[in-house]
């Protein structure tokens, strides 16, 4: 059982947060790291980043674990038939131009691109569809957007779709309103997909005094946020806001595996 763990979520492309990531790997040789998911667009850097963590997890597959976004899955969806384009609208086109630049020195229109990544990528794109969506690590679960908490058993009873898609369902006792919801599970979560700029709310009954800061640093724009209500285990949030492709790393936190507290970070 792995005492520490180093997790990353929402890459986004952005290789200079891979370069981080490595930074603390040097640091805490023993801890394993868990990527969040979403590797694909934002910045151009999409494909590197795959490579690099596909890399890593084969080098290290007992110290690497590597989680599945809605980005992963957009793109999955689009490799597997050319009509479902979402991922095109939402960064897919750029990403797509940048590999097969890598690939073959050239970019070309959206069906001869999908080809030629199918044609060249195959290994790759079944580890990525292999990859799990969510898993525990001793009192820590970790998960791309969240767990449905209509559900009787929301860790084991949660859809895929919905642990990489949900945002205020996850958030908010009500979608509606901006309440935080209570974590019954008796774990420690740790999830991405929302950029935490956008997570505000209060505490049930607005008793918000005198429990645990929400917000890690209020000077940063997308810092760690941790939601706990008294006598229940926190959720953390550490989406850093990368898919904005600006120059901001984003976040990093080492966990206690063991209490599910932050012995280390990095926040851009």
């Amino acid at each position: 059982m792995p005492k520490l763990i180093i997790a990353a979520s929402d890459v986004h492309g952005n290789v200079a947060m891979l370069d981080k990531v490595a930074e603390f790997q040097k640091r805490y040789p023993d801890a394993t790291t868990v990527f969040g998911g979403d590797y694909v667009d934002g910045h151009k850097e999409g494909y590197e980043v795959l490579r690099r963590i596909y890399d890593m997890s084969h080098a290290h597959p007992e110290q690497v674990v590597v989680l599945r976004g809605n980005h992963d899955d957009m793109m999955l969806n689009f490799m597997n038939n050319y009509y479902d384009r979402l991922w095109l609208w939402n960064g897919g086109k750029a990403t797509m131009k940048e590999w097969c630049r890598i690939l073959v020195g050239r970019a070309g229109h959206a069906a001869w691109m999908r080809k030629t990544i199918l044609e060249h990528e195959a290994p790759l794109l079944r580890w990525l569809s292999s990859l799990p969506y969510t898993v525990t690590l001793g009192q820590m679960v970790f998960v791309h957007a969240g767990f449905d908490w209509k559900q009787h058993h929301p860790l084991t009873e949660t859809s895929p779709d919905k642990m990489v898609w949900l945002r205020e369902e996850y958030l908010y006792t009500n979608p509606d309103v901006p309440i935080f919801a209570h974590n019954p599970t008796g774990k420690v979560i740790v999830s991405g997909h929302t950029p935490t700029v956008f997570i505000h709310g209060s505490y049930e009954h607005d008793e918000e005094q005198g429990y645990p800061n929400q917000i890690a640093d209020h000077r940063l724009p997308c810092p760690i946020k941790k939601i706990q209500y008294p006598k229940e285990a926190a959720r953390y949030f550490i989406d850093g806001g990368n898919h904005g492709g600006d120059n901001r790393l984003g976040n990093i936190a080492v966990f206690n595996v063991e209490d599910g507290t932050i012995v280390d970070k990095y926040q851009d």
